[in-house]
């Protein structure tokens, strides 16, 4: 257990280096990439479910009927008729 006060002052002193050293705009920018830091993970326990269960399907497709069809597959769920930028 550490004395109560001891890492206080070179916590204080990151901090005033990061203002007196660096632009506002700067300052601003790194106090809400630390926010984004503590604020969670972007993506959920089913986002990565979801994305194991499409390389699944995706590699189970290629290795049965081979590379043609899962293009043709993909194209055939493509909006736009399989064109990309549609």
């Amino acid at each position: 257990m550490r004395p109560t006060g001891v890492g206080e002052p070179a916590g204080a002193a990151a901090v005033a280096a990061l203002l007196l050293g660096n632009s506002i705009g700067a300052v601003k920018k790194t106090l809400g990439e630390i926010a984004k830091a503590f604020s969670g993970p972007k993506w959920k326990t089913s986002d990565y479910r979801d994305l194991l269960c499409l390389l699944f399907l995706l590699t189970k497709t290629m290795k049965m009927k081979g590379m043609i069809a899962l293009e043709q597959s993909i194209k055939r769920r493509m909006p736009g008729n399989g064109r990309l930028g549609s």
